[in-house]
């Protein structure tokens, strides 16, 4: 009998029940025992250490994504190459609950949404974030969560609060992500969709500014 390729729970209690009828192992069965546990163990802990490499990696490209936020500002809006360097071309961003009433957004409408804030509603601000550790991350899931808490101070305006949990989902390989999701708190998204309606009204008789001539620019050119 082959038992290389039996499970050490099914080997257990198939030895037990046998035992227990008053059969004895022999040698021989004695060392294939040996052999079919050693290999299972083996297995098991080298899967183990690949499962633990996949979170690390997992956890490191998490963590870039989220750090990306932490330097964007009206130069990045250009380009936002940190933000979508981890996201396939067909990454969708999905806002939850769907109570807050943020619609989903692939990467140009992502892109573009990000733009107009970073340009033309929250020029010139300040932004803080703080991603709380660790970062948890399932491999054989091929999902990481992080919790993350963030401020903007934009000029004149009140100080706005964001907190929010992610929950990215990656390609097989762990190179990209394919989907995130965004758990938001709903009373504070509506609050800030209040408040961007309110800086646009204030703002639409004033003159462009060189964030919103920048923003004009980009979108003429997409």
């Amino acid at each position: 009998m082959d038992l290389s390729s039996v499970s050490v729970d099914d080997l257990a209690r198939t030895l037990l029940q046998r035992l227990a009828e008053g059969d004895y192992l022999d040698d021989e069965t004695k060392q294939l025992v040996r052999e079919a546990t050693v290999s299972d163990n083996e297995t098991f802990s080298a899967q183990s250490e690949l499962d633990e490499e996949l979170a690390g990696k997992q956890r490191r490209i998490a963590m870039n994504i989220l750090t990306a936020y932490r330097c964007f500002n009206v130069d990045d809006a250009l380009q936002m190459d940190k933000i979508f360097e981890h996201r396939t071309s067909d990454c969708v961003q999905v806002t939850l609950p769907r109570s807050a009433g943020t619609p989903d957004r692939n990467n140009k409408q992502y892109r573009k949404y990000l733009q107009d804030l970073v340009l033309n509603d929250l020029a010139p601000f300040k932004g803080e974030i703080d991603i709380v550790q660790p970062i948890i991350s399932d491999a054989s899931a091929r999902i990481a969560v992080a919790k993350v808490h963030g401020q903007v101070h934009a000029e004149g305006r009140s100080t706005i609060h964001d907190h929010t949990v992610w929950f990215l989902y990656f390609t097989e390989d762990r190179e990209k992500v394919w989907k995130i999701e965004v758990w938001v708190d709903s009373k504070q998204a509506y609050e800030f969709r209040e408040q961007l309606a309110e800086w646009r009204k204030r703002s639409a008789g004033s003159s462009p500014d060189p964030g919103k001539q920048i923003g004009a620019e980009i979108e003429k050119a997409e």
